[in-house]
């Protein structure tokens, strides 16, 4: 699975207009969306693909994202734009 974070305006039968979206690899269909804060900007994965950490630059947040579920695991408020953090 890929998961991105999005940001702006989308089409209502589309992706949330901000938050996460999981595509299959093979095919590229979707697997799952979660409307996720303000202005995420970066998505990084961990080693064994379980949780995906998104930056939220508007309000300064990093949040831990349960996958395939797409619960939120954690919320850390670190002020500034953390996007940069998961580079």
């Amino acid at each position: 699975m890929a998961a991105a974070a999005c940001g702006g305006s989308a089409p209502t039968a589309g992706p949330p207009a901000a938050g996460l979206l999981l595509l299959g690899l093979a095919d590229g269909s979707p697997r799952g969306q979660q409307a996720l804060g303000e202005d995420p900007v970066s998505v990084e994965l961990a080693g064994d693909g379980t949780v995906a950490y998104v930056s939220d630059n508007r309000p300064g947040r990093v949040r831990a994202v349960a996958l395939p579920s797409l619960r939120v695991l954690w919320t850390a408020d670190v002020g500034g734009r953390p996007g940069p953090l998961l580079a």
